[in-house]
Protein backbone atom coordinates (compact mmCIF):
# COMPACT_ATOMS: atom_id res chain seq x y z
CA UNK A 1 0.00 0.00 0.00
CA UNK A 2 1.30 3.44 -0.91
CA UNK A 3 1.63 6.04 1.82
CA UNK A 4 -0.11 9.37 1.20
CA UNK A 5 2.05 12.47 1.07
CA UNK A 6 -0.49 14.83 2.57
CA UNK A 7 0.61 17.80 4.61
CA UNK A 8 -1.12 18.09 7.96
CA UNK A 9 -1.65 21.82 7.93
CA UNK A 10 -4.51 24.26 8.46
CA UNK A 11 -4.72 27.41 6.32
CA UNK A 12 -6.06 29.98 8.76
CA UNK A 13 -5.33 33.38 10.31
CA UNK A 14 -3.79 33.16 13.77
CA UNK A 15 -2.73 35.28 16.66
CA UNK A 16 0.27 34.79 18.89
CA UNK A 17 -0.10 35.33 22.62
CA UNK A 18 2.64 36.57 24.97
CA UNK A 19 3.83 32.99 25.60
CA UNK A 20 4.35 32.37 21.86
CA UNK A 21 1.41 29.96 21.50
CA UNK A 22 -0.58 30.24 18.24
CA UNK A 23 -4.37 30.47 18.35
CA UNK A 24 -6.93 30.27 15.50
CA UNK A 25 -9.10 33.34 14.93
CA UNK A 26 -12.35 33.25 12.91
CA UNK A 27 -11.75 36.64 11.25
CA UNK A 28 -9.84 39.90 11.60
CA UNK A 29 -10.19 41.84 14.88
CA UNK A 30 -11.82 38.96 16.79
CA UNK A 31 -10.70 36.88 19.73
CA UNK A 32 -9.35 33.39 19.27
CA UNK A 33 -11.70 30.44 19.61
CA UNK A 34 -10.34 29.84 23.11
CA UNK A 35 -10.60 33.53 24.08
CA UNK A 36 -6.88 34.34 23.92
CA UNK A 37 -5.60 37.75 22.82
CA UNK A 38 -2.37 38.75 21.15
CA UNK A 39 -0.73 39.94 17.94
CA UNK A 40 -2.58 38.92 14.75
CA UNK A 41 -0.84 37.29 11.80
CA UNK A 42 -2.01 36.83 8.23
CA UNK A 43 -3.41 33.45 7.14
CA UNK A 44 -1.03 30.80 5.90
CA UNK A 45 -0.46 27.07 6.44
CA UNK A 46 0.13 26.11 10.06
CA UNK A 47 0.97 22.63 11.23
CA UNK A 48 -1.85 21.41 13.46
CA UNK A 49 0.50 20.47 16.28
CA UNK A 50 1.71 24.11 16.51
CA UNK A 51 -1.79 25.45 17.21
CA UNK A 52 -3.67 25.63 20.52
CA UNK A 53 -5.52 22.35 21.22
CA UNK A 54 -8.74 24.07 22.34
CA UNK A 55 -8.77 26.23 19.19
CA UNK A 56 -8.20 23.18 16.97
CA UNK A 57 -11.10 21.35 18.57
CA UNK A 58 -13.52 24.26 18.16
CA UNK A 59 -12.35 24.80 14.56
CA UNK A 60 -12.88 21.10 13.75
CA UNK A 61 -16.36 21.13 15.31
CA UNK A 62 -17.28 24.16 13.20
CA UNK A 63 -16.05 22.56 9.97
CA UNK A 64 -17.82 19.30 10.79
CA UNK A 65 -21.05 21.17 11.55
CA UNK A 66 -20.91 22.93 8.18
CA UNK A 67 -20.26 19.68 6.31
CA UNK A 68 -23.03 17.79 8.11
CA UNK A 69 -25.40 20.71 7.51
CA UNK A 70 -24.66 20.53 3.79
CA UNK A 71 -25.64 16.85 3.87
CA UNK A 72 -28.87 17.64 5.70
CA UNK A 73 -27.90 15.90 8.93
Amino acid sequence: MKKRNMTRAIYTPTLVDVDGQRHIIPSKDELAYCGATGAQEAPHDHKARDLCLRCRQKYARGVLGIRLGDLGL
